[in-house]
């Protein structure tokens, strides 16, 4: 078997010498086509066969970008998607060598071997999203390719490869077993990419960043707890970041960590509190799906660093400072879907806070009652769902009078208003949403003077006909 590889593969520095690399790699190639079953059997010509793989898929790594600053238009400036293709197949050749894999069914992976595995794993890390610029469905493909030969040298079955996570249980052995966090490849990967995700380089490796979110998250509880600094270090990065990719990327790898570590780990070193902080500065922010991300996680955060808040509702905690800065931002908002994902977390913010929702009681409808005067048919029914979690919290010392005007107001302005925009159906979906809200107030105990302010408006009805009928079935 003789294989040659494609140069250049990306653009070529003045100081690289085309000549030394080209010899350096054609060495390589030639122990390959001279390897054995025979000959892999010594340790060292098998280390030098995986040294020769290691250095093909460092060859195909997108490079460092030129200027951060500049959006890249013409990625085949940077690195030839053509050349990568075909080194990606010669990898995956040179892997798949029955000689090799028979070989380390034999012994255990060494330190130095699982330590040329790292550049494979980075460089598969960089191709695992086909809306990255730097690739494509077919290296994406040839990829899936090379994933299923290391995890058969993982010793790993490729037939039970998790798309999502293909090294999940071969990362979660090898941590298990390595007696120490540095001897596994997990943290030898973490180790690879460390330079380059830096706070002054992290900007000029993109395939980098995606590389380690990739990596981090085929990695599960319980094994995550001794990488707790190596995750959300480059996720401070990330969620400090302008771009608004970046920090949605930030949000999801925190998230993968909280979900992935205990109260203790979280709270060893204050990164929960770290995160916290960071979170908080993210509250102010105009992207919809942004808020939708966040707010989840600051509420497993606050899990980790705060007591719960139905123990101690009766004083002012960290829940109640997100809760302020929430709504804040609810009031300050003006695009209808901006103020929609609003709603709708803060109502799942008020069923995780509990009793504790009676420090915001008057709040909230204060809030809530400038938007009746929308015409958006699913702002309404979320606002309606917000009120019904907010009676069931505070029944014991409700609002009832506001939450029956901002009911009532909906009320009014569905049946009387004509709404192109809303359907019958809708229309009918919210008369019920308000009579079930109004239906709950009549278990707080301050809904006798709701009710009798029902029946004068009810009566004023009769009398300058206002109010529509709807009005009198409440």
């Amino acid at each position: 078997m003789t294989l040659e590889i494609t140069l250049p593969l990306v653009r070529q520095s003045p100081h690289d010498t085309e000549g030394g690399r080209r010899d350096e790699i054609m060495y390589f190639l030639k122990l390959i086509s001279n390897m054995t079953e025979e000959n892999l059997k010594e340790p060292f010509l098998l280390y030098e066969h995986l040294q020769e793989i290691s250095n093909l898929a460092e060859q195909c790594l997108i490079p460092k970008l030129d200027n951060v600053e500049e959006e890249i238009t013409e990625w085949e400036n940077v690195i030839s998607l053509n050349d990568l293709e075909i080194n990606l197949d010669k990898v995956t050749t040179a892997l798949s060598s029955p000689a090799l894999t028979k070989s380390l069914e034999e012994h255990e992976l060494t330190q130095r071997e699982k330590a040329l595995l790292v550049n494979l794993i980075v460089l598969v890390g960089e191709h695992r999203d086909p809306d990255k610029p730097w690739t494509s469905r077919e290296l994406i493909k040839k990829c899936d390719l090379i994933v299923m030969e290391i995890c058969t040298l993982l010793r790993k079955s490729s037939d039970t490869v998790d798309k999502d996570r293909p090294f999940d249980v071969a990362f979660g052995y090898d941590i298990q077993t390595a007696g120490t966090p540095r001897k596994t490849i997990f943290f030898l990967c973490l180790q690879n990419l460390r330079q380059k995700l830096r706070p002054s380089t992290w900007k000029y490796f993109p395939a980098a960043v995606a590389s380690f979110a990739w990596i981090v998250t085929q990695v599960k509880y319980p094994n995550l707890s001794e990488f707790v600094g190596d995750l959300f270090a480059p996720s401070l990065l990330l969620l400090d970041d302008y771009n608004d990719e970046n920090k949605i990327l930030g949000i999801a790898l925190a998230g993968h960590g909280m979900a992935n570590l205990n109260k203790a780990d979280i709270t060893r070193d204050n990164w929960g509190l770290v995160l916290y902080n960071a979170l908080h500065g993210l509250l102010y922010d105009k992207n919809p799906n942004m808020i939708d991300s966040l707010i989840p996680l600051l509420m497993s955060v606050l899990k980790a660093i705060e007591v719960n808040p139905n123990s101690n509702s009766h004083i002012f905690t960290k829940y109640d400072e997100t809760m302020r800065k929430m709504l804040f931002a609810l009031d300050t908002c003006s695009e209808t879907s901006l103020k929609y994902s609003w709603i709708i977390q803060i109502t799942s913010y008020l069923e995780f806070l509990g009793h504790a929702t009676l420090h915001w009681n008057n709040k909230i409808c204060g809030s809530i009652i400038h938007f009746t005067t929308t015409t958006d048919a699913a702002l309404w029914k979320a606002m309606l769902n917000c009120l019904q979690v907010q009676v069931k919290n505070t029944w014991l010392k409700p609002n009832s009078n506001k939450i029956a005007e901002i009911v009532l107001r909906i009320v009014l302005n569905c049946s009387v208003l004509d709404l192109p925009n809303i359907s019958p159906e809708e229309r009918t979906e919210i008369i019920v949403l308000c009579r079930d809200t109004m239906k709950l107030l009549e278990y707080c105990s301050d809904f006798d003077e709701v009710r009798n302010e029902l029946e004068v408006m009810k009566q004023n009805d009769k009398l300058h006909k206002k109010f529509t009928a709807t009005l009198r079935t409440f």
